[in-house]
């Protein structure tokens, strides 16, 4: 058949919200006329131009469509064409953070953290604010030392940190794992002193995505003891701990996928001055990323003897 075509451009302004969208453009003829410019709506044969084509009277327009077949129109002078506007991605996200609980049988449970979250997800923000204190505590040797480490799932997918690594300090020693399901395995090297734990989350329980209050959380705890000795000038011990492998609630790899922390990223004091300093009493200090913390012990400088003779 004779034809002639229409060429225009649009633009889509929709955004990406929780579900699919579906978009679709629908064209008609309003108005008939033959060669000689007379008006010809009724005379169509099987078509009538003040019939709207829609979902509600042609179930075509509400399905995916086909490839390559012949997709009616409600009538034959109306056509559709779709688009898909996919949901938003919902991003990956969780955080760590590290506190003293136990110092030679005093309680430091007031430590952990108080978590405002009254801005995560808002404007940008893609992580809670953990009010903690981080004040360097006084210890000496053969002190006992329990460290908490909670793992918060600030994210809108489902998942759980499958490994964690914490790194004690020359000066502190491993003791004993005191969670069920995780695993802690010590490698201390032999010419620094300082071993690295490796915790490898056996249950892998889920942390659910976050919606409001507090989020989702897990925590680990473990004994150290210090072995540090007093010298002549005062120790600073920092503890540090990060997330290294992430898993969604299928156990896959996350890693790639937390939208503000790299677990390959290791966090130290040449990165991130919070580390070197005597911390903060009850605000919210800053890891280097949201998936790593620290806490902090002193040990004293010796006291020293005073002694006359004659």
């Amino acid at each position: 058949p004779d034809s002639v075509t229409v060429k225009f451009k649009c633009k889509v302004t929709a955004t990406r919200g929780d579900e699919e969208q579906r978009l679709v453009n629908i064209a008609e003829i309003t108005s008939y006329k033959d060669s000689t410019g007379t008006n010809m709506n009724d005379k169509d044969r099987d078509s009538q131009p003040s019939n709207f084509p829609d979902g509600s009277k042609n179930n075509n327009y509400n399905g995916n469509g086909s490839d390559g077949n012949y997709v009616k129109g409600q009538q034959d002078d109306d056509d559709f064409e779709p688009i898909i506007i996919p949901e938003r991605v919902r991003e990956f996200d969780l955080s760590l953070r590290k506190s003293i609980t136990k110092l030679n049988g005093t309680d430091y449970s007031s430590r952990l953290p108080q978590v405002d979250s009254s801005k995560l997800n808002k404007n940008g923000e893609t992580t809670a604010k953990y009010n903690h204190s981080k004040t360097a505590l006084t210890s000496d040797t053969n002190q006992e030392i329990e460290y908490t480490l909670t793992i918060y799932n600030e994210g809108e997918v489902a998942g759980y940190a499958g490994e964690i690594k914490d790194y004690l300090p020359a000066g502190i020693e491993y003791v004993s794992n005191l969670t069920t399901g995780f695993t802690i395995t010590p490698n201390m090297d032999s010419a620094t002193g300082k071993t690295t734990l490796t915790i490898t989350n056996n249950e892998k329980k889920v942390l659910q995505p976050f919606s409001s209050g507090t989020p989702d959380s897990v925590t680990v705890k473990f004994k150290c003891k210090v072995t540090a000795t007093r010298g002549d000038e005062a120790q600073r011990l920092v503890n540090i701990a990060e997330i290294t492998s992430y898993k969604d609630s299928e156990g896959r790899n996350m890693n790639d996928k937390d939208r503000d922390s790299d677990p390959i990223n290791f966090p130290d004091g040449s990165k991130n001055n919070n580390y070197n300093g005597n911390g903060s009493d009850g605000n919210y200090v800053k890891g280097q990323e949201d998936d790593d913390d620290f806490d902090t012990i002193v040990i004293p400088e010796r006291v020293r003897e005073f002694d006359l003779s004659l």
